[in-house]
């Protein structure tokens, strides 16, 4: 994984609508507390995008290290699990 956004699209990004609010909230529970709202669920989810490639790279830039992936590929599974059920494949 070469750049910031490879790196994020390893991190699952939820958006959903909240009555409470009545809005829509964009998090990425497995990156960060936190997270971002707006009246519309596209812009939501991409401001969300750009947050997650910012703290990445920030955390990147500080040295710290990035926490496990949510989004599991079959290249992240551990030994001895059934790779085929982890298979993503964004295309």
């Amino acid at each position: 994984m070469n750049t910031i956004k490879e790196k994020t699209n390893r991190y699952l990004k939820i958006v959903r609508w909240s009555d409470e609010d009545n809005c829509y909230v964009g998090t990425c529970p497995g990156l960060f507390f936190g997270g971002c709202h707006g009246d519309n669920e596209s812009a939501v989810y991409a401001e969300l995008c750009d947050i997650c490639e910012e703290v990445v790279e920030g955390k990147i830039e500080r040295g710290i290290a990035l926490p496990p992936p949510t989004v599991w590929r079959a290249e992240n599974v551990p030994a001895g699990v059934d790779k085929s059920v982890f298979e993503w494949n964004p295309e």
